[in-house]
């Protein structure tokens, strides 16, 4: 859990162990000086800088208003940075919190310096600082719950991407037309009939996960949207039922989605949701994806309208808090079976006062929040409405009841009753799909051999580090091999996904090492994770077949 404890300053500014004593007394229980980050606000004192240096704290944080160099003055593996305190340094923030390697800080402590007054930049700064390492964590933790199912399930929808349509296909259909993102929050249960009325007159998107609710409120969306690697079509998530495929809308899949979930519709239309096994998916097509880069389904849809150049864009159930009754998804929408949030944060309310959000929709709320701004500055006049009517209020949305949004839309376009609307490609372009079928078989070809000799590589750098031998000249040979197996392990996509844990570990046990027998051993353990992770990827490109 990431926090911070806040400090009453130092009252000597001439002498370092008043200071160091209110450290040792403001730190949290568990803190880490390896990997924990320390927020200090002032100038590095070179007294205060030696000192930190010699309690091993590793990653510092400066907030100076000189913005002078800190110098430690020894050559160890340091994170210190030091940011101007002028209140525009959120973009450095954000680069240096994104530099650091795992593991990463669980805690943050602030101490101010000295005579340093307390500054709004200071405030902002640390809750900056939170959010960011709350989405670094996040997005860790999903890639670590999802990255072989990402791999496998990715690999396996390979034949697909190849036969079926590419998103950018639907480019220009919908531009200027009104879009309406369709949550499961509880705050749908208030609006839902009214969203019969958008039909034919707006856009339509929702994730699958609403497909249900929506159905029994008799709303067919235009456009079903799917980011989750999970199965969506069995128990307890079985968010298609026995609806069947006639009746089901067009979908919108990331290209890592359940195989199952693909073979449920007729037509499907790929992403790139902007993860490492897309990219390498990617590069395996002859026509580029459409890249939806988000944590979560909801902010794909904000994505994939604005790719669209719909105007305006609404959003509807989108809570991110729960309800007050502690409930967090709209009734009957199979969403129960999900997980119950353990941590809870504040955030403003829609109504004014405050909700409580789960972590995980705290970092899709400052996603949104950060991407608002952003989508109006690449498309000026754009308006973007919460039309949630409960949940957490959203800055850069204009928060407006759903009726007066209807009432904007344009009365004089009749709804459609022939769904897919009239214009969407039926039937996927054949000469693509062959040379994108060609492309593939090419592709596949080049990583099999590529892992054959990465794995090799491997081999022999693990010979070498099992005998070694005295002198400069064993370790001139073992070094030689390992910038071959480096630049062999650059040829090979995909590799990172599965073993960055492992790596991870091995670097960590040879940064450690206190000699050259530990050194190798580490070394050891990277080169065998190397030459099994090469075999099971083997493995997994064999299956596919196109």
């Amino acid at each position: 859990m990431v926090h911070a404890v806040l400090e009453e300053p130092a009252q000597t500014a001439s002498q370092v162990q008043p200071w160091l004593d209110l450290l040792g007394q403001s730190q949290p229980d568990g803190w880490s000086a390896d990997n924990d980050l320390l927020l200090v606000c002032g100038a590095p004192d070179a007294a205060l800088q030696a000192a930190l240096h010699t309690r091993g704290q590793r990653r510092v944080l400066w907030l100076d208003a000189g913005a002078s160099e800190p110098r430690p003055g020894a050559a160890a593996p340091l994170e210190w940075r030091v940011l101007p305190d002028d209140g525009a340094c959120a973009d450095r923030i954000e680069a240096h919190i994104a530099s650091l390697r795992r593991p990463l800080p669980r805690q943050v402590l602030r101490l101010r310096m000295p005579q340093v007054p307390a500054t709004t930049g200071q405030d902002q700064a640390l809750s900056h600082i939170q959010g960011l390492l709350m989405q670094r964590w996040t997005d860790d933790r999903t890639r670590e719950h999802f990255a072989h199912a990402w791999l496998e399930q990715g690999l396996a929808n390979l034949p697909a991407l190849a036969r079926q349509h590419n998103l950018a296909e639907l480019d220009g259909l919908f531009a200027g037309r009104p879009a309406i993102l369709i949550a499961p929050g509880p705050s749908l249960d208030r609006n839902i009939d009214q969203l019969r009325q958008a039909q034919g007159h707006a856009v339509l998107i929702a994730p699958l996960q609403s497909l249900r609710r929506l159905r029994k409120a008799g709303v067919r969306p235009d456009v079903l949207l799917v980011l989750d690697a999970t199965d969506l079509t069995c128990e307890p998530y079985d968010f298609i039922g026995d609806i069947p495929a006639d009746e089901l809308p067009p979908l919108v899949a990331a290209v890592n989605a359940h195989p199952n979930v693909i073979a449920r519709f007729s037509q499907v239309f790929y992403f790139a949701g902007g993860g490492p096994v897309d990219h390498w998916l990617a590069d395996m097509l002859a026509r580029p994806l459409v890249d939806l880069k988000a944590r979560s389904v909801a902010l794909s849809a904000l994505l994939l309208a604005q790719h669209w150049r719909c105007e305006p864009i609404a959003l509807v159930g989108q809570d991110l808090a729960l309800a007050q009754d502690g409930q967090r998804y709209a009734r009957g929408a199979q969403l129960n079976a999900y997980d119950q949030p353990q941590h809870l944060h504040e955030l403003p309310g829609y109504h004014g006062g405050t909700v409580l959000s789960p972590a995980d929709y705290h970092v899709f709320h400052q996603d949104f929040v950060r991407l608002a701004p952003l989508l109006q500055q690449a498309r000026p006049g754009l308006r973007l409405f919460n039309c949630t009517e409960g949940g957490a209020f959203i800055p850069g949305f204009e928060h407006r009841p759903l009726h007066e949004l209807l009432a904007l839309l344009p009365a004089d376009e009749p709804a459609r009753a022939d769904l897919p609307p009239v214009g969407w490609p039926v039937a996927p372009d054949a000469h693509r799909c062959a040379q994108q079928l060609e492309q593939v078989q090419a592709y596949l070809a080049g990583q099999r051999k590529a892992l054959a000799s990465c794995e090799r590589q491997a081999q022999a750098c693990r010979q070498l580090a099992l005998k070694p031998q005295a002198g400069p000249a064993y370790l001139k040979k073992l070094e030689a091999a390992e910038r071959e197996l480096r630049e062999a392990m650059r040829r090979v996509k995909g590799f990172a996904i599965l073993y960055r844990n492992e790596i991870d570990a091995a670097r960590q046990a040879a940064a450690q090492a206190r000699n050259l027998a530990e050194n190798l051993a580490a070394s050891r353990q990277l080169y065998a994770v190397v030459a099994q992770g090469c075999v099971h990827l083997r493995g997994l490109l064999d299956t596919v077949t196109v």
